[in-house]
């Protein structure tokens, strides 16, 4: 049984659920990325 089989069988709810957990996943990423990145220039600046 291959992915796109279970994914075309699931129900909106679930593929709600896993859009907004990639979404989440997304901004959380970003989110620290941006602040490794500040806390590298912070460390470069010091």
């Amino acid at each position: 049984m291959s992915n796109h089989d279970l994914d075309h069988h699931a129900p909106p709810s679930r593929r709600a659920k896993i859009i907004f957990a990639v979404l989440v996943g997304i901004v959380v990423l970003a989110t620290v990325s941006s602040m490794a990145t500040s806390i590298v220039l912070y460390l470069k600046s010091v």
